[in-house]
C-alpha cells in the first residue's frame, strides 16, 4: 500500500472486514519475494462463536458453489484473495489449496 493512500485505504479494509467486530486485527511477519514485511490480518479466534475448524473439503466446495456475502461471493474473494497474494509475492498454503480443490472441481 502506498504511504499517500494509507488512510483511505485503510478506512476501507476496516469498513469490509468490521462490520461485526467478530475479527482480531494484528499486524503479521509475511515472507514476500523482497523479503518479511508486516501485513495487517484479520484473524479469528478459535474460541469465537464464529470459528468452524477444519471444514471437509465437501463442505468446503459447497460454499464455494453457494455462498454469498455483502461484497461478492465467496469463490471471489477467495479468487481475489489469492490473486493479490500471487502479486505481492505472498505465499499462502491454505489459500492455494483452496484455489486447486475449485479449479479440480470446475469452479474457476
Amino acid at each position: 500500500m502506498r504511504r499517500e493512500h494509507a488512510d483511505e485505504e485503510l478506512a476501507r479494509l476496516w469498513a469490509r472486514e468490521m462490520p461485526t467486530g467478530v475479527y482480531d486485527p494484528r499486524f503479521l511477519a509475511c515472507q514476500t519475494a523482497q523479503g518479511v514485511v508486516p501485513a495487517l490480518a484479520f484473524t479469528l479466534s478459535r474460541r469465537s462463536e464464529s470459528y468452524m475448524g477444519r471444514m471437509p473439503d465437501d463442505q468446503v466446495l459447497h460454499i464455494l458453489r453457494t455462498a454469498r456475502g455483502r461484497c461478492g461471493t465467496t469463490l471471489d474473494y477467495l479468487a481475489d484473495t489469492a490473486h493479490a497474494l500471487r502479486q505481492r509475492g505472498v505465499r499462502d498454503r491454505e489459500i492455494e489449496r483452496l484455489m486447486g480443490l475449485a479449479a479440480a472441481n470446475g469452479l474457476v
